[in-house]
């Protein structure tokens, strides 16, 4: 049990120095239109939108972003937008001077705390049925 929450905290202490650490570089772009697709689940349906966005180096990108969704126009192929990327990632949409966040970096910095609060509850829990065990 002590061994599985060393595990989590390396884990978790990873997570976040690289969630943290990771260079964010900001690029020009051009937005080509906006993807919708309707999902059914449990006999309901769910429209979701993602916005395709082509960045300076020639990649194409999508990215979730309900405010910048709602502020584009109806036929917005062709408007110039800025992009944070993190990684591989796009971490922002700046269009019109407002910044629109997706919540990619939000998310993996969530994750690697929860991995370090398992491991830490993990090791609590571990040491207290050791020591339990042997009094």
């Amino acid at each position: 049990m002590v061994a599985g929450a060393a595990l989590l905290l390396l884990f978790g202490g990873v997570g976040l120095s690289i969630a943290l650490g990771e260079g964010r570089t900001t690029h020009d772009a051009r937005i080509l239109g906006i993807d919708k697709q309707s999902v059914r689940l449990n006999r309901t349906d769910v429209d979701v939108s993602r916005v395709r966005i082509r960045i300076d180096t020639g990649e194409v990108r999508t990215v979730d972003a309900s405010g910048l969704i709602d502020a584009l126009p109806a036929n917005p192929a062709g408007i110039p937008v800025e992009v944070e990327l993190d990684g591989k990632t796009i971490n922002s949409v700046t269009y019109k001077g407002h910044t629109y966040g997706s919540g990619a970096a939000v998310a993996k910095i969530v994750f690697a705390i929860l991995a370090i609060v398992g491991g830490i509850a993990l090791a609590f829990f571990g040491i207290r049925s050791v020591r339990r065990a042997t009094s």
